[in-house]
């Protein structure tokens, strides 16, 4: 095996820039008369030490609960002493994209719409290869380890984790010098290559902050039911857990909710009363009913950019050396049942190899609660609204989210309480070593096939940990063969391309992997048409950093494209810097392959630009220009038209494309208003308009008062939409003041 002075190769990771250093190897393989899976066990003893000395005997597995033997075992240890320092590898540099053109803003009554890719002309690769995955290794007694230490910002408030951060700091220099450690954060901000430089990981780490968009803080300001009490402050808001239960279609609870924020709590008002006649006879009830489903939306929408931050940093950690651990600092996921959204991340660690720890603090409890603070004239304030129960149920559901990732990934969870300090000690010390298996697999196991994982050892005091998951690796292929794009057509700004131009100096021509050509994609301005892809793009204001815009993106591309399709998303800034995202869509039958993005930006001018190959090795480019800040409205600034569905599954989708999702029998619209000075005592009325395309006669009407958050307004409209013909469709908002309109903005859909 070749040192790591030899060679030093670097992967970056999409949007995170990470690179993860590996050496290059040739690795010898178990050899057997019989098929093996690798499957890595870190066995610990009460003091959280790794156990050495088993053998195969001591050790059983469990392949879909029966028993496999251990045909092959090492004991993989870190080196236990520093190495000569090693040079870090050069940070990994992106080929410069073209220079986008000058964006104009979009006027004020602009609607929002969706572009396509079609007519940008043929663009055709060659389709390489599928990549052998990484041989079976027989490892040496001892190895450097490479940490990747990953801060979930995406769950961390703004004001909170520095005690966790600052201990991590301190975990950074008793890493032993000889190995490499990489940082990085779930929203891709901050990132930094494995190094030995702790200096620059330091540096890093203190500029942390949480970004942590709390659903929570949407709250519930509807009208209350008649003679009762007023709607519950923004000190009361609904919670997460409350909310996606609601939505999963717990009509109990829902009463319950709808009883404390519109009864006053007062259950002798609502006992007989069904949900469905509350919806229908106090406007209070639909509003609490659409705020839960909203919150659990927007709860779901931040779990997913969780999940693709953690799995970013598995998949680029497949080509390292040595152990591969990584160190995820996080506040907890929202996930309940939904443990099937964490398949994509189990079956990454088992390829790839990868341990992991979770450090997760102790959340603050509060016992008490204070009540309403504002109360219509003569009714006896609420004394006891539930809200420290219901903070207490979502650091529950977070935390549990956070063990049961751990659990599936075969980690070890540490719940801090206090200083963290001995935590990431024990994390140092734990992933010291682990038992590299290899397991006999069942008769007739085809390539490609899963199994669930059942680690255990036959000795009392210690505990066996694995991933709950092992794949067949496919059978070796041949080396790829050389693919090529051949740009044609159009340019990112629709304008035709000289062929002869192409021809010196633009030609997208690479060896190796589907990857590779769609990197070269990327950083080209030439736009394809060979995978039909369309885009959209809503604004509105970022609750977290004062001037920052999120910008919700939504790519969608038809069903009859053959997946799996490999994407890339790259956000290229004013100054050309580019930033990207690898993700890899898996097929479902009869439906469109959906693609969901945030991107949380500061003012400014911006492209989006993403590329996509079906398993052809066609390729289809799309750009996307985004001037990322809010329009006036009025005296406010505002959100663009959001529009969002309930689907049957009872969830709200909220969507940026401009196609309906499907089975949709009501059309949701909401427009969010920033006050530009203090909270207005008179709250503004939005007129609601739904126009079919091309004709001048509204289908339906309707005018609603912005309700107040907590520093911002927002209008909400509900539209019959089932007995709608297929076709195009405007929803506009406008602003009425003194009977005039003040603003006006609007949003394109489309009923297929």
């Amino acid at each position: 095996m070749k040192t790591l002075s030899s060679f030093i190769a670097t992967l970056v990771i999409g949007t995170l820039g990470v690179a993860v250093v590996a050496q290059q190897t040739t690795p010898p393989t178990f050899r057997s008369g019989v098929s093996l899976v690798t499957v890595d066990v870190t066995v610990l003893d009460r003091d959280g030490k790794p156990v050495p000395g088993l053998t195969a005997d001591d050790i059983e597995i469990k392949l879909n609960g029966k028993v496999q033997p251990v045909r092959a075992l090492a004991y993989v240890q870190a080196a236990a002493t520093p190495v000569a320092p090693v040079p870090d590898a050069p940070r990994a540099v992106a080929a410069v994209p073209p220079a986008p053109s000058p964006i104009a803003a979009p006027s004020a009554s602009a609607p929002r719409h969706t572009i396509s890719n079609a007519g940008a002309g043929s663009s055709r690769a060659l389709a390489p290869a599928a990549a052998p995955p990484p041989a079976v290794v027989a490892a040496p007694p001892a190895e450097s380890r490479v940490f990747i230490l990953l801060v979930d910002d995406l769950s961390f408030a703004p004001m909170r984790g520095k005690a966790m951060f600052n201990a991590a700091t301190r975990f950074l220099d008793r890493i032993p010098p000889s190995d490499l450690v990489g940082f990085t954060t779930t929203s891709g901000v901050g990132a930094v290559n494995p190094t030995r430089d702790r200096a620059l990981l330091r540096t890093a780490l203190s500029k942390v902050v949480g970004a942590f968009n709390d659903p929570r803080g949407i709250g519930k300001t509807g009208a209350a039911a008649p003679g009762k009490a007023g709607a519950a402050t923004m000190d009361q808001p609904l919670g997460i857990s409350e909310s996606i239960d609601i939505e999963r279609g717990d009509d109990s609870l829902l009463k319950d909710v709808i009883t404390r924020e519109c009864y006053n709590g007062d259950r002798s008002q609502t006992n007989g009363i069904s949900v469905a006649a509350m919806m229908i006879e106090v406007p209070c009830a639909a509003e609490v009913s659409r705020d839960a489903r909203r919150v659990a939306a927007l709860s779901r929408q931040n779990k997913g950019r969780q999940i693709d931050g953690v799995l970013s940093v598995i998949n680029a950690m497949k080509i390292a050396g040595g152990i591969r651990h990584l160190v995820l600092l996080t506040e907890g996921l929202p996930v309940s049942r939904e443990v099937n959204d964490l398949t994509p991340l189990v079956k990454a660690a088992a390829l790839a190899g990868v341990q992991l720890s979770v450090l997760l603090e102790e959340p603050d409890i509060s016992l008490t609660d204070e009540g309403r603070r504002q109360q219509d004239a003569g009714v006896v304030p609420q004394a006891d609204t539930g809200m420290s129960r219901r903070r207490r149920d979502d650091d529950m559901l977070l935390v549990n989210g956070a063990q049961t990732l751990t659990d599936m990934l075969g980690g070890t969870f540490y719940r801090v309480i206090g200083n963290a300090d001995p935590s990431f000690d024990r994390v140092i010390v734990a992933s010291s070593a682990v038992y590299r298996l290899g397991v006999e697999l069942p008769a007739g196991a085809a390539p490609g096939k899963e199994f669930t994982v059942t680690a255990s050892v036959k000795r009392p005091g210690v505990t066996a940990k694995a991933n709950k998951l092992a794949m067949v690796a496919p059978p070796e292929n041949a080396a790829a063969p050389t693919a090529a794009i051949k740009p044609t057509a159009t340019d990112a700004n629709g304008n035709p391309i000289d062929p002869s131009k192409i021809a010196t100096g633009s030609t997208l021509a690479t060896t190796g992997s589907i990857d590779d050509v769609l990197k070269a994609a990327l950083n080209s301005s030439v736009n394809t048409g060979d995978v039909p892809i369309r885009m959209g793009a809503t604004l509105r204001r970022s609750t977290n950093v004062a001037g920052q815009v999120d910008v919700s993106v939504n790519i969608v591309i038809p069903a009859s494209v053959k997946g799996p399709i490999t994407t890339f998303i790259g956000l290229i800034d004013s100054t050309n810097a580019l930033r990207s995202n690898r993700r890899v869509l898996d097929p479902s039958p009869g439906a469109d392959y959906a693609v969901p993005f945030l991107f949380p930006l500061p003012t400014g001018d911006y492209r989006i630009r993403f590329v996509a190959s079906d398993t052809t090795g066609a390729v289809g480019t799309i750009d996307l220009p985004v001037h990322a800040a809010l329009s006036t409205f009025g005296e406010f600034t505002s959100s663009d038209v959001l529009t969002w569905v309930v689907d049957s599954a009872n969830r709200a989708q909220l969507f940026a494309i401009e196609d309906v999702p499907a089975g949709a029998d009501t059309l949701n619209a909401s427009i969010e208003l920033y006050p530009k000075g203090d909270m207005p005592g008179e709250s503004p009325t939005i007129r609601w308009t739904l126009l079919k395309d091309g004709e001048a006669n509204p289908i339906a009407e309707d005018e609603t008062p912005a309700r107040p958050a907590a520093t911002l307004m927002r209008a909400d409209v509900e539209f019959p939409f089932a007995a709608l013909p297929a076709g195009m469709y405007t929803v506009r908002a406008e602003l009425i003041v003194n009977d005039k309109v003040a603003g006006t903005r609007a949003a394109i859909v489309r009923k297929r």
